[in-house]
């Protein structure tokens, strides 16, 4: 399996790097336009440059709980597309006979530039709490470097990777700071359309010089525009954990898994 991913990784690398960057403007598709790398360009004063994104709707929840709730998110983005910012939050509440079930959040600030045709620097601090894990508060900082792979109309590969530091506080236990990786990688089809797109990203999270203490997530996104500014958007996401004996001692019942599939309804003005 490592070996068959090494060698679509390489293909795929090396097929970028040899595209053209600067493509004919063609009247039919041809495969090649799939590996065509488009290099970012400002966007001109008549562009497009400000988003905003308003969803919420229903979600089925399996892991640490089992219930059905409601789901929310929102965010706000302003893109030239040399220099990204983004504000963005997602959360889920629901109860099951008057006991409360599912109660988790998080909110992110990302700001990306190109310092490099497929090269990014990034900065960005991400906050999330889970009242069921009795996670309180978790905040992971960092900065580091996005190398782009593909990066067209119908494809965009790239992975990313950062250290950053930590700070994760449960329900009657004293905070703990850390210095982890964050690593991701991130596969989009469509990624510049307006009307349909689908991604996936995966992060691998481990603490620095303890490797066997690491969290992973899993994220695919379908975004489809039904009328206007309305359109419908649905997910997964899988959210795995090692935690650390303490905290199976604390909650034997706490399980390392937590997954959410969800769909909505989606404003973006």
């Amino acid at each position: 399996m490592k070996k068959t991913a090494f060698i679509i990784l390489l293909f795929l690398l090396s097929t970028s790097l040899y595209a053209e960057t600067t493509p004919e403007v063609k009247d039919e598709f041809s495969f090649i336009d799939l590996f065509v790398y488009k290099q970012p360009v400002k966007k001109g004063d008549d562009k497009k440059k400000f988003s905003l994104n308003i969803a919420g709707g229903y979600t089925e929840t399996t892991g640490n709980t089992e219930s059905t709730a409601t789901t929310y998110s929102g965010s706000i983005k302003y893109d030239n597309d040399i220099t990204e910012f983004k504000i963005s939050g997602f959360g889920s509440y629901g109860k099951v006979d008057e006991v409360v079930t599912e109660n988790k959040g998080s909110g992110t600030i990302n700001f990306d530039h190109y310092i490099f045709w497929r090269i990014e620097i990034f900065l960005y601090t991400m906050s999330d709490y889970n009242k069921i894990t009795m996670l309180e508060h978790r905040n992971g900082s960092g900065c580091g470097i996005k190398f782009s792979f593909l990066r067209n109309e119908y494809l965009r590969f790239d992975i990313s990777g950062a250290p950053i530091y930590q700070y994760e506080k449960y329900e009657e236990e004293d905070p703990e700071k850390t210095w982890r990786w964050s690593l991701r990688g991130r596969f989009e089809i469509f990624p510049f359309s307006d009307d349909f797109y689908i991604k996936y990203a995966v992060f691998y999270i481990p603490e620095i010089g303890e490797h066997e203490n690491y969290r992973t997530t899993h994220e695919v996104t379908l975004y489809k525009k039904l009328v206007g500014a309305l359109g419908i958007k649905a997910g997964y996401r899988r959210e795995y954990n090692t935690y650390d004996k303490e905290a199976f001692i604390e909650n034997p019942d706490l399980k390392k898994t937590d997954s959410t599939t969800y769909i909505q309804a989606s404003l973006t003005l």
